[in-house]
């Protein structure tokens, strides 16, 4: 079974639906089972959802510029702790 650490780092994959079938089977059993889990991922599928629905052309070109910046660091970040 996941630790709730390793369920955080998988949760693109998991609200994606890219993640493999074993693995999404394990983090939901983990999620029934740990409601800070649980939580975390409806807000994360949440959070995505709603930028989703931002209007980015009206955002200031130095805070898109750093917004970028900012999420291509913890992408890489991330990935490296992954």
């Amino acid at each position: 079974m996941p630790s709730c650490r390793e369920v955080t780092q998988l949760l693109i994959d998991y609200v994606d639906g890219t993640m493999a079938p074993d693995l999404r089977t394990e983090l939901t059993a983990h999620m029934a089972d740990c409601p800070p889990c649980l939580a975390f991922m409806r807000t994360y599928r949440e959070t995505i959802r709603l930028a989703g629905e931002l209007d980015c052309e009206g955002m200031p070109e130095a805070v898109r510029v750093r917004l970028e910046s900012f999420l291509q660091r913890v992408r890489r970040e991330g990935l490296r702790q992954g």
